[in-house]
């Protein structure tokens, strides 16, 4: 039932019990179309799609060529200074409270800002194999519950912006990138929210007004969970204080 649909390439078994890795085409509408069809499918047999197990994830990849050089490498080392600057300010890779959740260093979810090559522990992942041409990066924070609109977006801009600076990124993690001194990324919505209010790059990436909407947007979800949480008893607290 997915087979065949548009943007749908190939389908793996991941790493974890009953976890599926799809490669889907970079149109994110074509991604959506993927999406949206694994939750029909999966409710006609009584089965539900989730987005939780920790260490999934949506991989997004870019790559890049000089159009005059063809300096593959060149290109992406001054893409990347920026898209690695502004991971923890970019909310709209994970978009929900339910995103936090997945994050495990020991399942290859990143934790922090980091890059480095063929390191599947950082939060961006070079890879330079097995031709030039075909260098390209991964960013790993983006989670499966993401708006691929916004992360592609973001990261275009992120992008652009680092070429048309000429920066250069920062000394490559080459093992455990949760083991470096890199700045964690965000462990919850409300920080991450109020992160990409106050983000300059974001208002220049999306323009003012998108980006205090979508902060406003993100901490009414919190707000609204938060109020879910006073009407009614927790586990936690059904648990430790009446059995």
């Amino acid at each position: 039932a997915i087979r065949g649909l548009p943007g749908w390439t190939t389908q793996t078994f991941g790493f974890g019990e009953g976890r599926s890795e799809l490669a889907v085409s970079w149109r994110s509408d074509e991604f959506e179309l993927v999406r949206a069809r694994q939750r029909v499918v999966a409710t006609g047999v009584g089965w539900d799609v989730g987005r939780y197990p920790f260490g999934t994830r949506l991989v997004a990849v870019v790559t890049l060529r000089h159009r005059a050089t063809d300096r593959t490498l060149t290109v992406i080392n001054t893409h990347l200074p920026q898209a690695i600057e502004e991971l923890d300010r970019l909310g709209s890779f994970t978009p929900t409270i339910n995103s936090y959740r997945r994050y495990d260093r020991g399942a290859w979810s990143p934790e922090d800002v980091s890059w480095g090559y063929e390191n599947r522990t950082a939060a961006i992942r070079a890879i330079t194999t097995p031709t030039p041409s075909a260098c390209r990066f991964e960013n790993r924070v983006p989670g499966a519950d993401v708006n691929p609109y916004l992360t592609v977006a973001a990261m275009i801009a992120s992008g652009t912006e680092g070429i048309e600076d000429g920066l250069v990124p920062p000394p490559a993690e080459a093992g455990m990138a949760a083991e470096g001194n890199a700045r964690r990324l965000h462990a919850n919505l409300t920080d991450a929210a109020q992160a990409f209010a106050a983000s300059d790059f974001c208002a220049r990436a999306f323009g003012t007004e998108f980006r205090d909407h979508y902060a406003a947007s993100r901490l009414n979800e919190v707000a609204a969970f938060e109020h879910w949480k006073t009407q009614r008893i927790t586990d936690f607290e059904w648990q430790r204080y009446f059995i």
